[in-house]
């Protein structure tokens, strides 16, 4: 557990706790594109998945939007101001706050 805990506070430490705004913008792209460019972003902070599918696997598409979700799950565990969180919105990645829904 200790080894857990010392994994959390790092990539605590990664994260700078960015602004409410777009920071994948795929709103004119695919799905897959937007999903991608998700866990890529989420990377950046530590997030690793398990396996990332072949492009040309059948479920290719299935697949890595349940990566995109856990690393969307991901970025949320970081974020700990609160009402801020990240969520999708038309192929897009967003990190917004309770006071910006309308």
């Amino acid at each position: 557990m200790n080894a857990q805990n010392g994994q959390q506070n790092a990539q605590n430490d990664m994260y700078d706790y960015p602004t409410t705004g777009c920071y994948v913008d795929e709103s004119c792209g695919s799905a897959d594109d937007c999903n991608s460019r998700t866990i890529e972003f989420a990377q950046e902070y530590g997030f690793a998945p398990q396996d990332m599918p072949d492009e040309d696997s059948e479920d290719y598409s299935e697949i890595i939007s349940e990566i995109a979700d856990e690393a969307v799950d991901f970025l949320n565990s970081l974020e700990d101001r609160d009402g801020m969180y990240w969520t999708f919105d038309d192929n897009s990645l967003f990190l917004t706050d309770d006071g910006d829904e309308e």
